[in-house]
């Protein structure tokens, strides 16, 4: 299931973003820290629109629930589903987090981000952004850009959000 959203009508571009992200939250997305970022971020890219592609299509509430998806998931319907998104998107930032789910074993995840990055890939993105250096949850991008830590300049959330932003090849990723 893919979510989307038209910003509003102060963003300049027509440009469409898709966001990778882990999985959907159990209540309204536009309720949600990441969601009012994701629009942040849609703003900064100049974009006018984005979408929203989960890895795991189910809500979770806790990462017990999230661990018990972890056998259940087929690698390939995945790697269609974020193609499919991806195709239609002119660019991709990838949010699904630093790292393997809690109690996730990390070939597992591994072949889950890689069936995610074989879904760019065959949409064509050669080019994916992300906020530091790894696919950082849109949830966590304040804290990681709050000027109390001094890793970017600005003076406010979009500045130092566009200071974050690095761009990679999918397979990068791959870690």
């Amino acid at each position: 299931m893919v979510m989307s959203r038209e910003t509003d009508d102060d963003v300049r571009g027509t440009r469409s973003l898709l966001a990778v992200l882990c999985n959907p939250p159990l209540g309204s997305p536009e309720e949600t820290t990441s969601w009012r970022n994701v629009e942040v971020l849609t703003r900064v890219l100049e974009a006018g629109s984005f979408n929203v592609v989960n890895l795991i299509e189910q809500p979770t509430r806790s990462s017990r629930d999230l661990r018990e998806l972890a056998d259940s998931l087929d690698l390939d319907a995945l790697a269609w589903r974020v193609s499919t998104a991806a195709t239609s998107a002119d660019l991709v930032v990838v949010g699904w987090g630093t790292g393997a789910p809690a109690g996730w074993r990390k070939a597992r995840w591994s072949a889950v981000v890689h069936a995610a990055v074989t879904g760019l890939t065959q949409a064509g993105h050669s080019r994916v952004a992300h906020v530091s250096r790894v696919p950082r949850h849109p949830s966590r991008w304040r804290q990681h850009t709050s000027p109390i830590h001094e890793r970017y300049a600005g003076a406010t959330f979009e500045d130092r959000l566009r200071a974050a932003l690095q761009w990679s090849s999918p397979e990068d990723l791959l870690g």
